[in-house]
């Protein structure tokens, strides 16, 4: 076995001996969720959701995340990934089709991994019928002993499937899952109407346990939570150090309905069989959080007989907190509140929201880029132990956003580019330079009250295991529908920084860190990272250079900005050239007439700022000549030449019969009838163009007019005349 686990033989010599002596055989472990929860000590680990894109595999999806050195992708600095192994999947394809794929998260440093159990294959699947047509969801014969002292091959009772599935699974996966998530969304309301009514209200969740045929599971929720004691004793047995999680319960009722039940089918009543109630059975309270619709970003007035609406990313944020406080309440009324019985661990299994609007939803890409840092910087306060993000790619191409849940993505819409052809969305930078910043950080209570924050700024002070700290800083935002907002921060002189060094949220994508003074910073709604920097801010020193500075019109220039790297704006100026002024830092520019041209730079920091101009630093000649010629015959062989080239100095033929000819316009006899490879070449001071031409030299010859403008095949520069030019 991988896990840390007592050898088989000497765990069934164990069992068959205890047995003997009349031990009843009903559990591995002496403690419970009640008793026992270990404080996970692994820190924040950003993750994300799998998703599936035909052509692509998991692996190569994993590279997408965590990044692949081998495979030149840079990641979004996801450190967990949720996967799952469900059981009719792996009773179909065999329990170690996914060996390599885990083994291969390992190697792409996504450790710690959370993963979704379940969804029994057809052959072990509880035949009950709890709600009318609807056959239950769950495995058959939970009921049965979890463990039978090894009678056939193994610990567990193999007549339990639910708990052969899991010592199967534990023993091939184990090292790489810390997280076992019990079933997706158990408490998925099918009606939409029974879920979020209050207690006294008809059909309630706090009072009434959920109607089988309301819930995913399809079941009593006395099954739920048989399925999480199974899951319990056999993950704790095999696996000590590992949790049990229960995640998307989708309301708090269904939460209650879980921590006021046992298992016992006879109404989850405690007795000597089923002495403990669901919360002693999972280490972690999971959630998701979609703020845009889970009720953070509105409420209703009365007086107005409406909604009011918060539709920006702060609120976003807030609704982290939000719904964790509201499951939180629920477990501390059943005393999970780390003094009669210990506190949960958390971890969020969905989170995002959209780019696009929907309904009444906020969708924009401003709120999804500075959304993604602020749910980071509220999981690390909050001691949320991993946040997955839905999705890592876009569930369609934004010509074909249909809902929310398409625009979710930290990449592109995959389907139908092959590996590894993604483009990243604005979202996935953000979310790896908070990975880059954040991970192996914890939030310093007492370091984030030196920064004094006033109540219009948020982020803190996170600490890194050397020591050094990491600030996050942005302006709050707080009018609906807008991310607009606006503060200056300065460091308070207590704190002895006087210059940092600025990351701002793409930092994933240009690796910018400038150093600026600690004072009157300048804050938008979106976060900006910090660390304290000992060298000293000076003024910028302008500076710019071209490939080459001269060329024939219309001559495209492209101007590198060389100047110091503490410039923070660029202005610069380009007379006679198309744009004439930009702001970019390194601008391309087309100069369309001759001559001579200056250009200006100016740069500047917080600091300071500086200006260069180089007079006459492009030069710009005259276009090459365009050719163009017609023919007629003069009398026999004897051809006419008519030159109508224009911006030409001076011209060379060449009448393919071994004879040349520097006049304008020629007549040349040919030696006899025949085609004949004809080319002039235009000269001026800019360089030279040619043409070339097969012409048919005969008894007769049509009146004919060649030009560069005419069509000249790709790539050979063969000239070719147009359709009223005689003969070809």
């Amino acid at each position: 076995m991988k896990r840390k686990t007592l050898p088989l033989i000497a765990f069934l010599f164990l069992v068959l001996f205890l047995a003997s002596c009349g031990f009843e055989l009903v559990a591995q472990v002496s403690y419970n969720a009640n008793t026992n929860v270990i404080p996970y000590t692994g820190g924040f680990r950003p993750g994300s959701n799998m998703g599936y894109t035909p052509g692509w595999t998991d692996e190569n999806l994993a590279d997408l995340a965590c990044g692949n050195p081998e495979t030149g992708v840079q990641g979004v600095g996801v450190k967990a990934l949720r996967p799952a192994l469900f059981g009719f999947f792996l009773e179909t394809w065999g329990y170690n089709i996914r060996e390599t794929t885990f083994q291969h998260y390992f190697d792409v440093d996504a450790k710690d991994n959370t993963c979704i159990i379940g969804f029994p294959h057809e052959s072990e699947r509880d035949p009950n019928f709890y709600c009318g047509q609807y056959q239950t969801e769950l495995y058959a014969n939970m009921y049965e002993p979890i463990w039978d002292g090894g009678l056939n091959g193994t610990p567990v009772n193999d007549n339990n499937y639910l708990a052969l599935y899991l010592y199967r699974m534990i023993n091939i996966y184990g090292d790489h899952i810390k997280f076992w998530e019990v079933w997706n969304e158990p408490g998925f309301d099918f009606t939409y109407a029974h879920g979020w009514l209050p207690p006294g209200a008809p059909g309630n969740w706090w009072e009434n346990d959920p109607d089988p045929c309301h819930i995913k599971i399809r079941a009593p929720i006395q099954n739920y939570v048989r399925m999480l004691r199974i899951c319990y004793d056999v993950i704790k047995t095999l696996s000590p150090d590992d949790y049990v999680v229960v995640a998307g319960v989708g309301y708090p009722s269904f939460l209650d309905a879980i921590l006021r039940n046992t298992d016992n089918p006879n109404g989850g009543q405690v007795n000597g069989q089923y002495p403990y109630k669901g919360g002693a059975y999972f280490d972690v309270m999971g959630f998701h959080s979609y703020p845009h619709f889970d009720g953070a970003m509105r409420y209703w007035d009365n007086d107005i007989q409406g909604f009011v609406y918060n539709r920006h990313s702060d609120r976003g944020a807030w609704g982290i907190t939000r719904k964790q406080n509201e499951y939180r309440d629920v477990l501390a009324s059943y005393g999970y509140d780390g003094v009669t019985y210990p506190n949960k661990e958390w971890i969020i299994t969905e989170i995002n929201m959209p780019r696009e609007p929907f309904n009444d939803y906020i969708g924009s890409l401003e709120a999804q880029i500075n959304f993604i840092p602020k749910a980071v910087v509220t999981c690390i306060k909050n001691d949320i132990r991993q946040m997955h993000v839905w999705d890592i790619s876009d569930r369609e191409p934004e010509t074909n956003v249909n809902d929310e849940f398409d625009a979710m993505g930290l990449y592109k819409d995959l389907e139908g580019l092959q590996p590894y052809n993604q483009e990243i969305n604005e979202e996935g930078i953000a979310y790896k330079t908070s990975s880059d910043m954040l991970f192996s950080t914890t939030f310093d209570t007492y370091q984030t009250s030196l920064m004094n924050l006033p109540a219009t700024l948020d982020g803190g002070a996170f600490r890194y295991p050397n020591g050094e700290y990491v600030y996050v800083l942005w302006a709050k935002t707080s009018v609906d529908q807008s991310e607009y907002a606006y503060e200056t921060y300065s460091f308070p002189a207590g704190m002895n920084i006087q210059n940092v060094t600025m990351i701002e949220w793409d930092y994933a994508r240009t690796a910018s860190e400038p150093v600026v003074p600690a004072q009157n910073i300048e804050l938008t709604g979106r976060p900006v990272f910090f660390k304290a920097s000992s060298e000293q801010v000076v003024p910028p020193t302008a500076a710019f250079s071209v490939a080459s500075q001269t060329g024939c019109a219309p001559y495209e220039v492209t101007f590198e900005n060389t100047s110091s790297d503490n410039s923070f704006t660029f202005n610069w100026s380009f007379p006679g050239g198309n744009p004439s002024f930009s702001t970019e830092e390194n601008p391309v520019v087309v100069y369309t007439a001759p001559g001579q041209y200056n250009v200006s730079l100016a740069v500047s920091n917080s600091v300071g700022n500086d200006a260069t101009t180089e007079t006459a630093f492009i030069t710009v000649g005259e276009p090459l000549p365009i050719v163009s010629f017609n023919t007629n015959t003069v009398n026999g062989n004897a051809i006419n030449f008519q030159n109508t080239t224009t911006g030409a100095t001076s011209y060379t033929w060449d009448f393919g019969d071994g004879i040349t000819s520097t006049q304008a316009s020629p007549v040349h006899t040919f030696g006899g009838a025949g085609a004949y490879d004809i080319s002039l070449t235009a000269t001026n001071s800019c360089g030279s163009s040619t043409e070339s031409v097969t012409l048919f030299v005969g008894s007769e010859v049509n009146p004919v007019s060649y030009t560069a403008q005419d069509y000249v095949e790709p790539f050979t520069g063969k000239f070719r005349p147009g359709c009223n030019s005689g003969y070809y």
